[in-house]
């Protein structure tokens, strides 16, 4: 998706040319969902591409339609236990070894608090990996802030091959149940990126 590619290269580029501005979190925060942990590597990548001129076509009743589908799925309650989930291409990510080094990143980050890396098979190509559990949204948020660019996680990855949300104990459940990953997107965008 050409408008996909070029927000994330703007993005990186915008956390690069102002390393000191306040909207960094945010930014990191939104590529880091996009499944872009690495901000040079991520640069590297979009520059080899060729500009694509998209073609214009007007999209608004099909995203209408599936934020109004998300609507009806999902609920939102900021207050709600939480998990941080990295959905993970099973084709070309060793899920074992990504748990264990978010493991070891919750070892060595916090020595009072325990958390648990568990999984779950999405699909036949896709397992989430997912940290339980967080006590608001606010918590699992700050808690993807300080994963979302760890090198010793995410390094040796692609951010092609994962991306990386928070959601409610309730709606991951339907998540996984409804098989609904673009509704739950076009959710998690309206409520959880602002």
């Amino acid at each position: 998706n050409v408008e996909r590619i070029q927000f994330k290269k703007n993005l990186a580029s915008f956390i690069r040319d102002y390393p000191e501005s306040s909207l960094n979190n945010r930014a990191s925060s939104i590529l880091g969902y996009l499944g872009a942990g690495n901000i040079d590597s991520l640069l590297t990548d979009l520059e080899k591409r060729p500009d694509i001129v998209p073609e214009a076509k007007d999209t608004t009743s099909a995203e209408e339609s599936l934020e109004e589908k998300a609507e009806k799925l999902f609920d939102f309650n900021e207050e709600d236990k939480h998990y941080y989930v990295i959905s993970a291409n099973t084709k070309k990510i060793d899920t074992k070894q990504l748990r264990f080094e978010v493991n070891n990143f919750n070892i060595f980050t916090f020595n009072i608090r325990t958390f648990r890396v568990l999984y779950s098979l999405y699909d036949e190509n896709t397992e989430l990996v997912f940290v339980k559990s967080f006590k608001n949204k606010t918590q699992a948020m700050n808690y993807m802030k300080l994963i979302v660019n760890n090198q010793n996680v995410f390094g040796d990855l692609n951010q092609a091959d994962y991306s990386q949300f928070v959601i409610s104990e309730k709606n991951f459940e339907i998540l996984k149940s409804k098989k609904a990953m673009d509704k739950y997107r076009a959710f998690y965008n309206k409520y959880y990126i602002k």
